[in-house]
């Protein structure tokens, strides 16, 4: 049996903190999967997104299946591209004390046994669409959005969160509100620029 050392980053989130901790896994040859365990180290994790090199032995795999070896449960995971690089990404959720380790193993899987909670984002040229088992999270416009009335073209506007859904698909943000067209769905804007030498209010569009 083949032994591999590879490193593995735990992101924990507690309240506003964000801390990147880093250990190291065993990974394991066995037959058409890996082995793997997860080292807590010193202090106990959960909710912790657990981030991985894609194994060579999967690079050319779309879907993987990930199974914790001590109740048999399946784990939701996923494979994210990261530059040039992929990476197998899941959440660690119930708790691993202080100290302990977990094991895992990760099995292919076809396009029949592909997880349910999968985030997927489609880039359209204009605007990425983020779903979660294929119903609507958020749109994001990184390209101009034009305002309906032409003759109000200041308030076009682009780098912004609209729409963004409720679980059931409801629809909670708005755009171009005919009380406040200059605001956009969940957006950010300085009120005091300096551009090109003269000062700019980056929230109210209509006084440039």
């Amino acid at each position: 049996m083949k032994i591999q050392k590879m490193k593995l980053t735990l992101i924990s989130r507690c309240a506003f903190l964000l801390a990147i901790l880093f250990c190291h896994f065993n990974v394991s040859e066995a037959g058409p999967g890996l082995y793997l365990e997860v080292a807590a180290g010193d202090q106990a994790r959960q909710n912790c997104v657990v981030s991985i090199p894609l194994p060579e032995l999967f690079k050319n795999q779309k879907h993987l299946t990930l199974f914790r070896l001590d109740n048999k449960q399946e784990i939701p995971v996923q494979i994210d591209q990261v530059g040039e690089r992929k990476e197998l990404v899941w959440i660690l959720r119930e708790p691993l004390p202080a100290g302990a380790t977990r094991k895992y193993q990760i099995l292919t899987g076809g396009a029949g046994n592909q997880q349910k909670e999968q985030v997927t984002v489609n880039d359209d040229g204009e605007h990425l669409h983020v779903k979660v088992d294929e119903k609507p999270v958020l749109t994001y416009n990184h390209a101009i959005v034009k305002a309906p009335k032409r003759d109000e073209a200041y308030y076009d506007k682009s780098g912004y969160i609209h729409p963004l859904y409720t679980p059931s698909g409801k629809v909670i943000s708005d755009d171009f509100n005919p009380d406040h067209p200059h605001q956009h769905g969940i957006m950010l804007s300085w009120r005091k620029i300096i551009f090109e030498g003269r000062e700019n209010n980056g929230c109210d569009q209509k006084s440039q």
